[in-house]
């Protein structure tokens, strides 16, 4: 094909310089496309913004196209795809509103990146894989009653890690079921946003109500127990750990709005379970007890196992790679015993900090191990951390008019979610300490 010229005049002289010709675009535009599609599908996963950035240049660049410029937020890719030789300037806007958490998904897309990075498929071939996992996949019937079944397991296990009797361990499986068939009804509306507010605002009132009814059955200990359990699923941890994270590497455009998501998702919660428990008060007259504490005390096998019973089926309901699953809830276990026995000891905030480490730097472990991100591991592990009893106890006295308490315990839940942050900064940055230096001491040699 004829390249396409352009003539300049300098100092009298005429000078011919090639410019990019119509292959060279189309070429250009193929990997525009492959890249943004690799970027999206870790957005849509779940995955943080600075891992689609990080893909979409390191795609470009083993292309050719060495100043691609690229900017993620939670809802979209900016992106300007830029070649020298020839001279090449393609943009792209890809916006998205959909949010569905899947590790798996995340996890293949990384890998056929690496792939395609290294040589070792073609363009065509990682279009077409990627083609794939973008494709709907078609439910089974089997679907729903599977994930309840998970989940009414996990957040039953989760009862049980923090304390809860069997009883409520069983009212707690019910309310989880329940927060299923919610979000099977209403999880169809067409912007994640809204979906996820309204998800936990219902799911939150349904577990207040739950909660609330089952009082009078006998071997239930309390409202506390049964909430804390089963408002797991719908607590906003994946949010906070990418929002945390996306701050850490400087993506402070991502990690705020990641916040606000986070802010409202935990409040649409509170305030649901909230309305339930003022009306339950009002309409029977009966008041609730304070919250309680998480049973510190329990025997370290106990906790261990109680954490692994819980995190294993949570990470099938995040679409865990299946190799991956009995790691993540191997580390979701210990991570929770380190905190309890800190917390017993009393150094609960040392607790948070130090098991929100060994959750970070086991991921970044694995994942150098096993070839797959460290979200992978990161977000199952570190979820049985997430302060979802101060959320309750922040909420119940906010219903019962004591304000102060309210603020008092909401600023600890802000410190314990800071020390994870912190925690988190930490290994993030002696991660990355380490990847760098090894790349120097490789060009070295």
């Amino acid at each position: 094909m004829t390249e396409l010229t352009e003539t300049t005049e300098t100092t009298g002289k005429k000078e011919t310089k090639a410019t990019a010709s119509l292959e060279d675009i189309k070429a250009a535009g193929e990997i525009l496309e492959l890249s943004a599609t690799a970027g999206m599908l870790i957005l849509e996963s779940g995955g943080e913004t600075g891992r689609v950035e990080d893909t979409i240049i390191r795609i470009c660049s083993s292309a050719g196209f060495t100043g691609t410029m690229v900017s993620a937020t939670p809802t979209a890719i900016y992106m300007t795809l830029i070649g020298f030789d020839p001279p090449i300037r393609l943009s792209l806007v890809q916006r998205t509103s959909a949010r569905v958490i899947n590790l798996t998904v995340l996890e293949r897309t990384n890998r056929i990146s690496r792939n395609f990075i290294s040589g070792e498929i073609t363009l065509e071939e990682a279009r077409k894989s990627l083609a794939e996992l973008r494709a709907p996949k078609p439910k089974k019937k089997t679907d729903l009653p599977v994930k309840i079944l998970l989940t009414a397991f996990s957040v039953a296990m989760f009862t049980l890690v923090y304390g809860g009797k069997p009883m409520d361990a069983v009212v707690s499986a019910v309310c989880g079921a329940v927060t299923v068939l919610i979000q099977s009804l209403f999880g169809k509306t067409a912007r994640a946003f809204i979906t996820q507010f309204v998800i936990c605002l219902l799911g939150g009132a349904a577990i207040g109500a739950l909660s609330a009814a089952s009082l009078s059955l006998p071997g239930v200990s309390g409202i506390y127990m049964i909430a804390v359990g089963a408002m797991v699923p719908l607590l906003p941890g994946l949010a906070l750990t990418s929002a945390i994270r996306d701050t850490i590497m400087g993506d402070l455009v991502s990690g705020v709005a990641r916040f606000a998501e986070v802010t409202m998702s935990a409040l649409s919660l509170a305030g649901g379970m909230g309305a339930s428990l003022y009306f339950y008060i009002n309409f029977t007259g009966q008041q609730i007890g304070a919250g309680g504490t998480a049973a510190l005390d329990m025997p370290i096998w106990s906790l261990m196992l109680f954490g692994v019973l819980a995190v294993a089926p949570y990470s099938v309901m995040m679409q865990a790679p299946k190799k991956a699953i009995p790691a993540a809830a191997l580390l979701g276990g210990a991570v929770y015993t380190v905190y309890a026995v800190l917390a017993a000891a009393g150094s609960p905030y040392l607790g948070y900090f130090l098991s929100t480490l060994l959750a970070a730097s086991a991921s970044e472990v694995l994942a150098r191990v096993l070839k797959m991100p460290t979200s992978v591991f990161l977000f199952p592990g570190i979820i049985i951390l997430v302060p979802g009893m101060g959320l309750y106890e922040t909420m119940l006295h906010v219903v019962l008019g004591n304000s102060t308490m309210a603020l008092q315990l909401g600023s600890t839940v802000l410190i314990c979610a800071g020390l994870m942050a912190l925690s988190m900064a930490v290994t993030g940055v002696i991660a990355r300490s380490i990847h760098f230096a090894g790349n120097n001491r490789s060009e070295r040699k």
